[in-house]
């Protein structure tokens, strides 16, 4: 059962970790760039990360394109990982910029990110019960 992002806090499709909405600055660095966005949703395995790109720089990841990643939590040190994009696309526009969306797996992850992921998560399911 897939849940509309606009109307809940958890998403559940079939998946084995819940996905919750959690806005929080990231940083993906690709070879010779940096990409400033923000989570949409995330998971102890990945995240949904949006930005903005001029429309000159406006491409999205390649498939399977491994990036750094940096995710600023708040009251916490930076989760910091490797991941890999499994999904990426355009998903609006403006006068200006390009909205792009990336969905990233995490494939190298400190525990204790892990770990932090998992009870923020786990809290965060309790609030909303």
């Amino acid at each position: 059962m897939l849940t509309d992002l606009r109307s809940s806090d958890m998403v559940s499709e079939n998946r084995i970790y819940s996905r919750v909405k959690f806005r929080w600055p990231a940083m993906i660095f690709t070879e010779g760039k940096a990409i400033e966005g923000i989570t949409r949703n995330i998971s102890v395995n990945g995240a949904f990360i949006y930005y903005y790109q001029p429309h000159d720089q406006g491409i999205p990841l390649p498939l399977n394109q491994r990036v750094a990643t940096v995710i600023r939590v708040p009251e916490r040190l930076p989760l910091l990982l490797q991941a890999e994009a499994v999904w990426s696309d355009f998903l609006s526009s403006d006068e200006e910029n390009t909205l792009l969306g990336v969905g990233l797996r995490f494939i190298d992850i400190f525990y204790e990110d892990r770990q932090y992921l998992r009870e923020a998560i786990a809290g965060h399911c309790r609030e909303k019960e």
